[in-house]
């Protein structure tokens, strides 16, 4: 017979609060890693799945951005496991991620430049990619994206500057 485990409330609420914070970050990131929006919803939720049931095991989680980016990028090299992987191109992203055109003329601007800030950002090594979409879109701070690259914070500075130099040497060639 299988007993129901039950974590305590505060890790509960821990957890509830790292749902309603990251999960939106997660599903972005993973929608440019998959390009399928069912594929992404599948994975983040397998994240938070995998996740519960790590601290039903009487686990402790330190820190809930890095451990779940962590769980999600295994979830998604697992996907890719045995495909071809394939860049997506900017066509292939719903459109709902993007502002409403019909909207203000700023917003259309908005989607225009985000358009070609990720077909920049495609350009960029696997890497440097992740580095800048968890610190400029995810916002992820430095100590964040050091343990979740398995970099020293020195070492991510320079990936961010570096891949920023290459975003505008792409950005200039336009």
């Amino acid at each position: 017979m299988d007993e129901a485990v039950s974590i305590d409330a505060k890790t509960q609420k821990a957890f509830l609060k790292a749902f309603d914070e990251l999960a939106p970050k997660l599903y972005r990131f993973c929608l440019f890693k998959v390009g399928s929006k069912q594929t992404a919803e599948d994975l983040v939720s397998q994240t938070f799945l995998k996740t519960f049931e790590y601290l039903k095991n009487n686990n402790e989680i330190k820190t809930y951005s890095v451990f779940l980016y962590q769980v999600l990028k295994n979830l998604i090299t697992d996907h890719w496991r045995g495909k071809y992987r394939h860049n997506i191109s900017l066509e292939e992203f719903p459109d709902d991620i993007f502002p409403d055109p019909r909207q203000s003329p700023e917003k259309i601007i908005n989607k225009i430049e985000f358009k070609r800030v990720m077909d920049g950002l495609s350009q960029l090594p696997q890497d440097q990619q992740e580095i800048i979409h968890w610190r400029f879109v995810d916002e992820l701070s430095i100590k964040e994206i050091a343990k979740l690259s398995g970099k020293k914070n020195g070492a991510v500075y320079v990936s961010i500057y570096r891949g920023v130099q290459r975003l505008k040497k792409i950005f200039d060639n336009v």
